[in-house]
């Protein structure tokens, strides 16, 4: 995971910027003890730092999406918490595009990454897979403690809080230059 989150830094031309997320990653404690407990943190990760790199490192709009999507399912298949962050990526790409039809090419390659890493468990399965995969993690987050959870990973995590403005600041801002 770190290889691949150092790897995309250099990519984008910004060592110094990876050694510290991954100095920040290896310091986080919670984040250490998921990964040594060999829960499914650690492969959720693993996936999401692909997603991240195909997004950096892919040229294509059509293939970064796509790539950025298929690992993104596949964190999200291994933790459900996971599935947003791709489809944030993807959208900011439709976002820069900005052709009706590259948008709905994507909504199809989102329906059909989670497809191919949800569809054989519904197939074989489908009430204990909608049971393990969306009941049992919404039950356990939500129901129990309410948004307790999501404030303590905020409280853990602060630059979380960054991450949307600055995010959106940087999309106006590239649309706006693209605009140009």
């Amino acid at each position: 995971q770190l290889a691949v989150l150092l790897s995309l830094a250099a990519r984008l031309g910004d060592r110094e910027g990876g050694l510290v997320a991954g100095a920040i990653l290896l310091l986080s404690f919670i984040w250490a003890e998921n990964l040594v407990l060999g829960n499914t943190f650690s492969l959720a990760g693993l996936f999401l730092s692909l997603a991240a790199w195909s997004f950096g490192a892919i040229e294509k709009p059509g293939r970064r999406v796509l790539a950025t999507l298929l690992f993104g399912a596949l964190a999200a298949g291994c933790r459900l918490s996971m599935l947003p962050f791709p489809f944030l990526l993807a959208t900011s790409v439709v976002w820069k595009e900005r052709r009706l039809a590259f948008a709905a090419w994507t909504a199809l390659a989102a329906a059909g990454s989670l497809a191919l890493v949800y569809g054989p468990f519904f197939l074989a399965d489908a009430p204990n897979t909608l049971f393990w995969n969306l009941t049992f993690h919404l039950s356990t987050a939500l129901e129990r403690r309410g948004l307790v959870p999501v404030w303590e990973a905020l409280l853990v995590c602060p630059a979380a809080l960054l991450v949307i403005p600055l995010g959106l600041a940087g999309a106006m801002r590239t649309r706006a230059d693209s605009s140009d």
